[in-house]
């Protein structure tokens, strides 16, 4: 906050583009697939129990991958346009998800 009313302070007129990154997106994929595929088994043995088969062999296994991130906006007030000084803007910490989709293709037995 107070680098960013630096900035206004000191001349900038448009302020904009803050951005949060995962430092590492690797290791949270990695456990997000991994819960995927445990719970695409779980539920490929449900249903086959369901309907009365039991999973067989699996065949194949496609992966698809987002990550979302949550900003917070921020009006160009906080960043002390318009009349008087503006007191530092706050930055509150958003959040991302990593999300792994997988879809499980099993023989059914």
């Amino acid at each position: 906050g107070e680098i960013l009313s630096g900035v206004v302070q000191n001349g900038a007129n448009s302020v904009s583009g803050i951005n949060f990154e995962i430092d590492d997106p690797e290791a949270l994929q990695a456990e997000a697939r991994e819960l995927a595929v445990k719970e695409a088994r779980n539920k490929a043995k449900s249903v086959a129990k369901s309907a009365g088969f039991r999973v067989g062999k699996l065949i194949s296994i496609n992966e698809g991958y987002h990550a979302r991130p949550m900003y917070k906006t921020m009006s160009m007030e906080s960043f002390g346009r318009g009349g008087d000084v503006a007191a530092a803007p706050s930055i509150e910490p958003g959040s991302q998800e990593v999300k792994i989709t997988v879809n499980l293709v099993y023989e059914i037995k």
